[in-house]
């Protein structure tokens, strides 16, 4: 039977918007530098540099310069909304999955796998964060998301379809980066004979900075242009009790997905919805619910498209008399051209491998090793038709 799935933010039209200001700053969120000061007589009450933050007239923090996202976010104890220091405020440190998850699943006392192999329960996964904050982050994303998804996924596909996918983009966006951000804190090498790096100080976070400035855009009010929402995608779920609930991330693709009983939301952070765009043809066979090695293995696909676009898209905030909006420069066209940077066995590995790790059944190594070579799929059978999940072992 067909099913209502909603696949948003692909590139409908593969031209770049113009944007015309004479009182504008634009500061690239993705790269170490300020592009261009449009007007000498440009209010930002200092001179602006690469480390610096922008502020308001209210003394509230606009943008993180680099420098000051490395030392005050990513490597400090600031709260990663508003920026204030513990020693300033009142600190109520936020569920890196949201807490109304963790109730709803009965996940609290359950155990995340870490990168390095560790575990940790998810009630004690938190990031620093105010109380003040806190409290905005659940009026702002968790109240409003749970009462969605409390209503099922007929009820969640009308939403988007009529609201659009910004809330639900936004949230995946926010609980990426908690989920990165959190990885500072724990040791890369569980052997304490070995250096004590962290798993942070392996990941490239000038390419998260942008993903932090849409996860702050509630708070600053930047608005988003179009084409900085990237791929997005609702799936109904083949609704087991024993697998309500599943997570998986990307790194390296920027990648999302989370189950939540019947309902499957992937998103794409920071390709402007060209990954979807690549694999559409694919995801229209998809004609029955998924399983989660199903959402787990279409999610590393968009990923690895994401990580071998021939030309990227390219974000901006823009800053003027206290106006903040994040801006997209699309490419001309959409291409993959594999770059040999990553590799999709790996992908395939590190995703997927972890829900049959256990398992037993017939030609297991045979499977594992197609998997490591990136030449096996749970998604489509041998003449690129659709697994109807009900017949796949997850």
């Amino acid at each position: 039977r067909r099913i209502t799935k909603l696949l948003l933010g692909r590139i409908t039209s593969l031209r770049s918007e113009q944007y015309e200001s004479d009182r504008i700053l634009f500061a690239r969120n993705d790269v170490n530098t300020i592009i261009d000061m449009m007007e000498d007589n440009l209010n930002l009450y200092n001179t602006i540099l690469p480390f610096q933050k922008i502020k308001d007239s209210q003394g509230r923090i606009l943008f993180y310069g680099l420098d000051c996202f490395a030392d005050e976010i990513v490597n400090g104890d600031s709260c990663f909304i508003c920026g204030a220091n513990p020693s300033e405020k009142e600190f109520n440190d936020e569920h890196v999955i949201p807490d109304w998850i963790l109730r709803k699943y009965g996940l609290h006392n359950k155990e995340i796998r870490l990168p390095n192999s560790e575990t940790m329960k998810y009630g004690q996964y938190k990031v620093p964060c105010c109380s003040d904050c806190n409290s905005l982050l659940g009026e702002t994303f968790e109240t409003p998301v749970s009462e969605i998804i409390e209503k099922g996924y007929s009820f969640t596909y009308d939403y988007i379809k009529n609201e659009g996918y910004k809330l639900l983009f936004n949230w995946l966006a926010l609980i990426f980066f908690k989920t990165n951000l959190r990885t500072t804190k724990f040791r890369f090498f569980l052997d304490k004979r070995k250096p004590d790096l962290k798993i942070a100080d392996f990941i490239h976070w000038e390419s998260i900075h942008h993903i932090h400035c849409i996860v702050r855009s509630f708070y600053t009010g930047a608005e988003l242009g179009p084409g900085v929402l990237g791929s997005f995608l609702l799936f109904p779920m083949r609704n087991d009790p024993y697998e309500s609930f599943d997570y998986g991330d990307n790194l390296d693709g920027k990648g999302i997905m989370i189950k939540l009983g019947e309902i499957g939301l992937i998103a794409i952070l920071n390709d402007s919805g060209a990954s979807l765009t690549l694999f559409q043809d694919e995801v229209n066979k998809i004609d029955a619910p998924l399983n989660p090695l199903q959402m787990r293995e279409l999610m590393l696909r968009l990923a690895f498209l994401n990580c071998n676009l021939k030309e990227r898209p390219s974000y901006q905030s823009e800053i003027w008399d206290n106006h903040y909006r994040i801006h997209a420069e699309l490419p001309a066209t959409i291409e993959f051209q594999d770059n040999k940077q990553v590799n999709f066995g790996n992908f395939l590995m590190s995703g997927c491998y972890p829900l049959i790790e256990n398992q037993q059944f017939d030609n297991k190594e045979f499977v594992v090793g197609k998997m490591r070579e990136g030449n096996f799929t749970f998604l489509f059978d041998k003449n690129g038709n659709f697994i109807d999940s009900r017949n796949v072992t997850a």
